[in-house]
């Protein structure tokens, strides 16, 4: 029997990441920028200038040992979307021994749109976090498209963020568990 994947989780991410707006819902932080290119985040204090992302390769932000510590044990595949730079981690639904429903981990660096510039839906449980240096904020419960989502968002300039997203069929707790604990591995590695 051939190896099961997520091929339903890719088209979900891919249209997901393709959902691009410019109008801020209530409940997600929003930036504001002063003279020196620099932006005041949610908490007041203030976010570094745009930095070139394109020079960063996002397989990089996760070693074959943090990939499999998040549960993902497969290498990061490129999978660059709609602008974004991203990279895939992928566990089968025949190697999730635990849960029998496998999970894509999804690293991606932004380097036009900032955090602000999302357009969640109502559904979205927004919370406010920090996760090293970086400001930003963790979306749950219907993140953009079901339950079993779960995203962190790290802020890197007025108009660069880094997500880490997560499917995890329909345990949106584990997604925002195995987000959290990825979000921490990928951030030391973040400009």
């Amino acid at each position: 029997m051939g190896r099961q994947t997520l091929p339903v989780a890719g088209l979900l991410l891919a249209a997901a990441l393709a959902v691009g707006c410019t109008t801020t819902e209530a409940g997600s932080p929003a930036s504001a920028s002063d003279p020196s290119g620099a932006s005041t985040v949610p908490g007041g204090t203030t976010a570094r200038p745009d930095v070139d992302l394109g020079s960063i390769d996002p397989c990089t932000m996760l070693t074959e040992a943090q990939a499999q510590q998040v549960g993902v044990p497969s290498p990061g595949v490129r999978n660059d979307i709609a602008g974004l730079l991203s990279c895939d981690w992928q566990l089968s639904i025949r190697d999730d021994l635990e849960f029998n429903t496998g999970m894509l981990v999804t690293v991606s660096l932004d380097p036009d749109g900032g955090v602000d510039e999302l357009n969640l839906p109502e559904t979205a449980v927004v919370t406010p976090t920090t996760v090293g240096d970086h400001e930003g904020q963790v979306v749950a419960k219907g993140g953009f498209g079901g339950e079993g989502e779960c995203q962190v968002d790290l802020i890197l300039g007025p108009n660069s963020k880094a997500q880490v997203f997560v499917i995890a069929a329909a345990d949106t707790e584990r997604a925002c568990d195995v987000a959290t604990r990825a979000a921490v591995l990928v951030e030391p590695k973040l400009p």
